[in-house]
């Protein structure tokens, strides 16, 4: 019996009240292994041995982030909770609420950082009658009426959606570079470092290094035309690409230490760097455009092209985690 991959929706709004019951580090060890929907095509397609993939479309007030790959479970039972039959087990929240439940073999499951899966999601074929979300009229109106590139997708993925045979080996490769990959922070000002910082994203991002950069990250009225995000959400944002990378790279100009949200994005990796409970060690690296180091980078770069800086770099994530700084 060949293996069903289904790819199923969770709503922001239920990922961040999960979250925010646990501490700081704990979410992957105490993350819910189930998967609930009063859809019954769950209950018809998930079968022991399948696998769902969730996904969900980060936000913050009504920006919207790309959508996020959020976990891979490998199913071991399919429960519908009101059938007057089944054998009572225990669901853990947010899927206890829906009546039909797939409960997950944590051993071959795994949840991921906030990432963009983007292109892979528009690269994926599936079963049925809606086989592609490439080239959605919807979708196109709603760019063409500037609510962002990803303001229509979470209305495509409300409905359960089983890939194509064959097409599941696009997302394991994603899954697998997002988990045992590179996730490089940029930190820069956008008035003085952006054309690097593009270059570097792209230079990186060919590598197979996942880029938490903000005009990826951030939504694109945020990142390209400077409107103002609340404070609260966009250092929630801020906060959360920190958590989710394995290396901040910093872009030092003139005023980088003395701007209110650079200082902000540094100083909040150093206290994380702290953090006892994190699964990878978070380095720093300064790369100096005309600013001054801090003395407490683990890596200390002159400025260069970004092919240079991105192969300095490529070459210190290869190594050991204790990195003397060096110009």
């Amino acid at each position: 019996m060949d293996t069903r991959h289904l790819l199923v929706y969770l709503s922001w709004e239920t990922i961040r009240r999960w979250k925010h019951d646990y501490p700081t580090g704990q979410v992957g060890d105490l993350a819910p292994y189930a998967y609930g929907s009063d859809q019954v095509r769950l209950a018809r397609l998930a079968r022991p041995g399948d696998v769902v993939w969730v996904l969900s479309s980060p936000h913050f007030a009504h920006y919207r982030l790309p959508p996020s790959l959020i976990a891979r479970l490998h199913v071991n039972q399919a429960v519908d909770q009101y059938s007057p039959g089944e054998v009572r087990v225990n669901i853990p929240p947010p899927s206890a609420g829906w009546r039909y439940v797939v409960l997950a073999n944590r051993e071959h499951s795994h949840y991921y950082p906030l990432n963009n899966a983007y292109s892979t999601l528009l690269s994926l074929t599936f079963a049925g009658s809606a086989p592609s979300l490439r080239n959605c009229p919807h979708c196109e109106r709603l760019v063409a009426q500037g609510k962002g590139l990803y303001a229509g997708l979470p209305a495509h993925l409300q409905t359960i959606r089983q890939l194509a045979p064959g097409e599941e080996t696009a997302l394991e490769a994603f899954a697998g570079a997002v988990a045992e990959g590179q996730v490089v922070f940029l930190s820069y000002r956008w008035a003085e470092a952006t054309p690097l910082a593009i270059r570097l994203a792209e230079r990186l991002s060919a590598q197979g290094v996942a880029c938490w950069w903000d005009q990826w990250m951030v939504p694109d009225c945020v990142a390209e035309e400077g409107i103002r995000l609340n404070r609260d959400l966009l250092s929630a944002a801020l906060t959360d690409g920190i958590r989710q990378s394995t290396w901040m790279v910093a872009l030092v100009t003139a005023t980088y230490y003395t701007n209110g949200w650079t200082a902000y994005e540094w100083q909040r990796a150093g206290e994380e760097m702290n953090n006892p409970r994190r699964a990878r060690p978070l380095r720093r690296a300064e790369v100096l455009l005309g600013g001054d180091t801090s003395r407490q980078a683990d890596l200390v770069l002159a400025a260069a092209e970004a092919d240079s800086l991105a192969a300095q770099l490529l070459a210190a994530m290869e190594k050991p985690h204790h990195l003397p700084p060096a110009c």
